[in-house]
């Protein structure tokens, strides 16, 4: 799942990692890896779902569908609370034929975890919290060491909570840009009672400033809920399953 936040955000990758366990107790990395199994990366593919979040500090509502024609899998529900105009409603349209929507794409995030050297946080009755060192590939790997993970899995269902990437210094991703808060969560929920997990949520926050002139202050929030089945049965992933 993908959604822009900036291009800084676009590039942040993740490694996580695992300490052995001790005998007869599952290791770090069996945690996180079937915490991961039980996501439903993609559920665009099968998954219809309603979409809310700010785009020019403009709340859009909307709705995508993919058992619907090619075209018409999307639908602009609303527009700051109220009906969208024709204009909107055709603009909206447009601008979703050029762009990938969140559920639409796989994530990253599974492809780049690699187990190793993961760290136990903190631990209760309810959840796992690990701490894990993001890696980031290319022109972003210069500030990778002031970037750190935390992800937490349920101990219920061994299902995967939350994962969020945030800088523990300033950083600077381009000439004259300066970053002191850089921060992005994914938040994970059943699709449904008897759906997988899905993220439900992401938000990112920027902080920082560009050539002296320009002050970066800015939040976004996507959330992803009313998830509805239609595809075939046998595309179906298992639900969540309390152990």
């Amino acid at each position: 799942m993908k959604q822009t936040v900036g291009a800084a955000l676009l590039c942040v990758t993740i490694l996580v990692a695992c300490t052995p366990a001790r005998a007869g107790e599952p290791s770090y990395a069996d945690i996180v890896s079937n915490a991961f199994e039980q996501v439903e990366w993609n559920p665009g593919r099968t998954w219809a779902y309603t979409q809310t979040g700010f785009e020019d500090e403009t709340l859009i509502v909307s709705r995508f569908d993919p058992s619907q024609a090619e075209g018409e899998r999307w639908a602009l529900l609303s527009v700051d609370n109220r009906p969208p105009s024709l204009e909107e409603i055709a603009a909206f349209v447009e601008e979703k034929q050029f762009e990938q929507a969140l559920p639409d794409n796989d994530s990253d995030v599974p492809d780049m975890v690699e187990l190793r050297s993961l760290e136990l946080l903190r631990e209760d009755d309810e959840r796992w919290t690990f701490s894990f060192r993001p890696m980031l590939d290319g022109d972003d790997a210069a500030f990778a060491d002031r970037m750190a993970g935390e992800l937490g899995v349920s101990k219920s269902t061994g299902a995967l909570e939350y994962v969020e990437i945030a800088n523990t210094k300033s950083i600077r991703p381009a000439v004259g840009v300066k970053l002191k808060t850089l921060k992005m969560r994914f938040v994970f929920a059943p699709a449904s009672e008897s759906g997988p997990q899905v993220v439900s949520e992401i938000s990112a926050i920027v902080r920082g400033g560009a050539y002296l002139l320009i002050s970066l202050d800015e939040r976004e929030t996507t959330r992803f809920s009313d998830f509805v089945f239609v595809g075939d049965a046998a595309d179906r992933q298992p639900a969540v399953a309390p152990r």
